[in-house]
Parts: structure tokens; C-alpha cells; sequence
């Protein structure tokens, strides 16, 4: 477990835990990989678990009536997604698609409702986490994480 601890301490999902705790959320993960271009989860399914993504990169979006897709954001390393269908038992609000080959590590709604009781910095760190994006949100200051692309580029010298 140390080497998902190593990835993912950074996240704002563990942000002031003890590493004892984040040890024990991280053992009731389930860790999965996705390939580039699979969908994750998506809009209007049932939310029946959260993600934290453990390496790779995420892109969530919305379908809008029109069949047009809406970007709303990448997310990377550290970042979770997921959580807001089961915190009001909802559909899940959009769609998440893996960019690239993709390492999740998977909590699903019976551990999620446990730890939520049983770890109120966890509970904390989520509320936090999605009060900053919708803070963002309203303000119109939502930090997105920008897909870079890097091409290499080889030649054989002056022609």
C-alpha cells in the first residue's frame, strides 16, 4: 500500500490526515486500470462509487440535449471525481473518460458511508474539496488542469 500512498499523498482528499488514516481509506480501495479513450463512468448512470485517480489523466464532461459535448475539466494525479452522486444519491452528473492509460483506485458506496462516519477529516476534506469547485464555479474561477500536448519531433539534419 506505500506505493499508492506515495502517489496519491498529495491529494486534498487527505489533506491533514494522519498517514494511519489515509492508510485506511486507501485499504478499502480497489485499485483499476483504464485504457485511453474507455469511459469511466457515465452521465445519468447510477453513482455507486468515487474515484481517486492514482495516475493518468481524466476528462469529464456533459452531453448537452443538442448531442454536443461540453468539456468541464481534466483532472490528474491526486485528483478525485465521483463522489458527489453518492454524497446525495443521485445519477452521476457527467461523464468520465480516460485520456490516457489510467490508474484509479476505487471506493464504492458501503466503504464511502463508512468512512464518512468513522473518519470526519475524510468527510471534511470532501466538503472542502467540492465547495472550492463550486466557489470556483460561481466566481468563474475554476482552475483546470490544461491537457498539454508534446510532439518529438526527429530529424535526420540539414537536407
Amino acid at each position: 500500500m506505500s506505493d499508492s500512498l506515495d502517489r496519491v499523498r498529495d491529494s486534498d482528499l487527505f489533506f491533514g490526515l494522519a498517514d494511519q488514516q489515509v492508510e485506511e481509506i486507501l485499504a478499502r480501495m480497489r485499485p483499476a486500470v483504464v485504457r485511453s479513450g474507455q469511459v469511466i463512468c457515465r452521465e445519468g448512470e447510477p453513482g455507486e462509487s468515487m474515484f481517486l485517480i492514482a495516475g493518468g489523466r481524466v476528462k469529464i464532461s456533459l452531453l448537452r440535449d443538442t448531442g454536443e459535448e461540453v468539456l468541464l475539466n481534466f483532472l490528474g494525479r491526486g485528483n478525485h471525481f465521483g463522489e458527489l452522486a453518492m454524497l446525495v444519491s443521485a445519477t452521476r452528473n457527467a461523464t468520465a473518460t480516460a485520456v490516457i492509460d489510467t490508474q484509479l483506485l476505487e471506493l464504492t458506496r458501503d466503504d464511502f458511508t463508512r468512512l464518512m462516519a468513522t473518519l470526519p477529516g475524510f468527510a471534511a476534506n470532501l466538503c472542502r474539496t467540492l465547495g472550492t469547485w463550486l466557489e470556483q464555479e460561481i466566481s468563474g474561477k475554476r482552475r483546470s488542469q490544461k491537457l498539454m500536448v508534446a510532439g518529438i519531433v526527429r530529424g535526420d539534419g540539414p537536407g
